[in-house]
């Protein structure tokens, strides 16, 4: 039987709150070379990316994808 390879993948998460209106802000970078990186505007957008399967770096809804 042939064995799956296992899918990783690295992130550098980081969390802090605007200081203008109070709204927490979400950055996740993926840890490799050349990384891709994604903004988010509110947490639902955050959770809703954590939620896609497969587990990739695309931009998805209400996240800018800044490189």
């Amino acid at each position: 039987m042939a064995k799956r390879k296992a899918v990783y993948k690295s992130y550098l998460l980081r969390v802090w709150r605007d200081e203008e209106n109070g709204r927490i802000r979400i950055r996740l970078e993926e840890v490799k070379e050349n990384p891709q990186i994604l903004h988010f505007a509110d947490v639902d957008h955050f959770i809703g990316f954590l939620l896609t399967e497969p587990p990739a770096l695309e931009r998805p809804a209400g996240a800018e994808n800044k490189m």
